[in-house]
């Protein structure tokens, strides 16, 4: 299959979400359990991951290589979710990048709202803690493991799927893991100062945006950088 690449960053009905449109193949080498490589395609460069279309489910957190052009990523699974046709998007993102979730978990205190795909309410909802790959979360009631939801930022909205759900003394704890961020109203840049929030969520808000607005830039370069030059003889 032909790969194909826009030659600017193709933006989506929102322009507000950061996107870069792509059909590239790829190989991906299995590192856990069955070592085997597969075939998928990487579809497009988004919220700082790159998502990917591929022929089998693939767990979250799985250690893969991305084979592209001689060049072998080490990366991780973010998300999997099974499409039509027996095809699965997932989004991975690099090993390098992937350390930024235990060692950047920043607390927060930040009363806002969630939608969750069963239920067109928002909720009220404390984000605990934040980075760039989940939110901590405290609710009023319980909200099922697999649920969709999108949780405003008040800069932007996370979406993503409910990971853990457990109750806490008189409230509700909720994880979530981002697979998508949009930015809201197309703003651009890190206008953070006329949100009522102390200093504490301004600088975890700050860093997180800053992480998945560096991630795309860099990963978009990768991939134009790839595309350019053409394959190596060999694997670096």
């Amino acid at each position: 299959m032909r790969n194909r690449m826009t030659s600017s960053p193709a933006v989506a009905s929102n322009p507000a979400v950061p996107v870069c449109d792509l059909h590239i193949s790829v190989q991906l080498h299995l590192l856990e359990g069955n070592s085997e490589t597969l075939s998928a395609i990487i579809r497009r460069v988004s919220s700082g991951l790159f998502q990917l279309l591929s022929p089998v489910y693939l767990r979250p957190d799985r250690k893969l290589e991305l084979l592209l052009q001689g060049r072998r990523l080490e990366a991780t699974v973010v998300y999997c979710k099974k499409e039509s046709a027996g095809t699965y998007d997932i989004g991975i993102r690099l090993t390098r990048d992937a350390h930024i979730r235990n060692e950047d978990r920043n607390p927060i205190d930040l009363l806002t709202t969630l939608k969750s795909s069963g239920s067109p309410t928002p909720i009220p909802v404390r984000v605990v803690d934040l980075s760039p790959s989940g939110l901590g979360l405290e609710l009023n009631k319980p909200i099922p493991v697999g649920a969709t939801v999108s949780v405003d930022l008040k800069y932007g909205i996370a979406i993503g799927d409910i990971r853990h759900s457990a109750q806490k003394a008189a409230f509700h704890r909720a994880g979530v893991c981002i697979q998508e961020f949009t930015r809201q109203n197309g703003a651009k840049g890190l206008v953070l100062t006329n949100l009522s929030c102390d200093s504490r969520n301004l600088a975890a808000l700050a860093g997180f945006v800053r992480f998945i607005e560096a991630s795309q830039s860099r990963y978009e370069a990768m991939l134009f950088s790839l595309a350019r030059s053409g394959p190596n003889k060999s694997p670096t």
